[in-house]
């Protein structure tokens, strides 16, 4: 039987592992940001989902959040790293 080695700890030690505030974005030649002002922690172990009508910026802060959008306002932070 085959040993398994444990996962790699997260760089940081903070309970928080995604820390969202005042979360702003909107997308070049739109007249309506895609994100205002959102809200939220997912602390370690946590389980969190996204649910919301379409257009409302599910999809858009999951992108800010793994870094393939630039350019928003407020603070996103995966395991204490600024997006």
């Amino acid at each position: 039987m085959e040993s398994v080695a444990p996962a790699a700890t997260p760089p940081s030690t903070t309970a928080e592992v995604i820390r969202v505030r005042g979360l702003t974005f909107a997308y070049p030649k739109s007249t309506q940001p895609a994100v205002r002002g959102m809200d939220f922690s997912v602390g370690r172990g946590e389980i969190f989902g996204f649910l919301g009508p379409s257009g409302a910026g599910k999809s858009t802060t999951q992108k800010l959040l793994i870094g393939l959008l630039r350019g928003h306002g407020g603070e996103a932070a995966v395991w204490g790293q600024g997006r």
